[in-house]
């Protein structure tokens, strides 16, 4: 029998965890959820070890039947939360009787949230990981996004969590400087170039997504006749195209590339990038 029952799929939504390590040299990126404080929190607040696979939903919230009763945690973005009806704190152990339903809507604050959910998903692993990766289809739910009608099996274990309520100190709407580090080729970069880069506020592209974040009205000039050859990249290096425009690569993206590699975001940093909304401006601020 399910344990949860998918009643609305939401917009982009995967079961994610800490991603798969040493996959490179296989072209596989590590993939995993884009917040990782976030996904860790709510396993955190369900007694799960912060490895454990989790829901991550992108902009629009799904809805799930739960069959049998539970306990979760609701950690990320804002997305107006609501069990049969009623509001619902973010961080913060939630029981869950069975025939309860999880709803919510369009984030408004913040990009990503996550469902922590008490227990294992009975989900096959692939590369030592259970996150999905829609072009590989592995990981998750047949490596693909949720559709209505699927279902979920969760193995509990006992005793049950305590309740613990966090304090809500993710205001991703504030947002509005992203720290990085020099990348190997940021001296490919005119002196306008790196100017403009530093100062001048750039806006998050719509078509985003996990595989790489591409960021617009600032476009970057890199000098002429500099050529590379395809080189290593990873989450949170910052590419400039031939056109100017800035690529961040993501959780899903490729693991070579040969376009400059200016600038690098850390971990905990690209944490905080990926949950700015589509459309919204932000600055890059270089590390002293």
């Amino acid at each position: 029998m399910q344990d949860i029952e998918i009643l609305k799929a939401g917009l982009f939504t995967t079961i994610q965890d800490h991603g798969r390590k040493n996959t490179a040299h296989f072209a596989l990126p590590q993939s995993g959820a884009m917040d990782m404080v976030a996904a860790e929190k709510g396993n955190l607040l369900v007694d799960n070890p912060l490895t454990h696979p989790v829901i991550e939903c992108t902009l629009l919230a799904p809805s799930l039947l739960f069959h049998k009763a539970s306990y979760m945690a609701l950690t990320g973005a804002d997305m107006d939360w609501k069990i049969n009806g009623s509001s619902v704190d973010r961080y913060k152990t939630i029981k869950i009787n069975a025939g309860d339903i999880l709803s919510g809507k369009a984030s408004r604050n913040g990009c990503r949230a996550y469902i922590a959910i008490h227990g294992k998903f009975h989900i096959q692993e692939h590369y030592g990981s259970c996150a999905t990766y829609v072009n590989a289809k592995i990981g998750g739910l047949e490596g693909r996004t949720f559709v209505k009608g699927d279902n979920l099996q969760v193995s509990r274990t006992d005793p049950p969590p305590p309740i613990i309520q966090l304090s809500i100190a993710d205001h991703y709407s504030a947002i509005k400087k992203i720290y990085f580090d020099k990348g190997p080729e940021w001296n490919l970069l005119t002196d306008r170039g790196q100017e403009n880069f530093n100062t001048k506020a750039f806006t998050l592209s719509a078509a985003s997504n996990r595989m790489g974040a591409r960021l617009l009205d600032n476009p970057i000039e890199i000098m002429e006749g500099k050529e590379m050859s395809s080189v290593p990249v990873f989450p949170g290096i910052i590419q400039i195209p031939h056109a100017g425009d800035p690529i961040v690569i993501l959780q899903d993206g490729q693991t070579t590339g040969g376009y400059p590699r200016i600038g690098i975001i850390s971990r905990k940093e690209l944490d905080r990038f990926n949950q700015i909304l589509p459309n919204t401006q932000f600055h890059f601020v270089m590390k002293d």
